[in-house]
């Protein structure tokens, strides 16, 4: 017999909040959610702080969304974080062509900063 091997990080249950929102969204586990989660993909081991908004987003495992930050159609690479109060990618008015705004992996978006949508860090 051979014995097979895998990579299995067991992680405790996600956690969401009382006060979080999460509406048509995928959570992995061992995520904190504190915030509002709409349409989006999070993986495992991340966390959504209070105030802050994840929409139509994917977020690699690791990645950090600070209180306050907003982040829309955008995929954030593994281990990124988003600092208080920034802000990467933006809204779309209907019919208006999406762009996606893209972290590499361990990427930072400063306190305050824009990542505008299309542009990537």
């Amino acid at each position: 017999r051979s014995k097979i091997y895998a990579r299995n990080n067991a992680l405790p249950s996600s956690y969401i909040d009382e006060k979080a929102v999460t509406v048509n969204c995928f959570i992995a586990e061992g995520s904190e959610i504190f915030g509002t989660v709409k349409n989006s993909i999070i993986s495992v081991g991340c966390y959504i702080g209070e105030g802050a908004v994840v929409e139509n987003s994917v977020l690699m495992p690791g990645t950090v969304i600070e209180s306050g930050a907003i982040v829309r159609h955008a995929i954030l690479g593994e281990s990124s974080r988003v600092c208080a109060n920034a802000v990467v990618g933006g809204t779309f008015a209907k019919g208006e062509k999406k762009e996606i705004s893209v972290t590499q992996k361990n990427a930072i978006v400063p306190s305050g900063s824009v990542l505008f949508p299309g542009e990537m860090l």
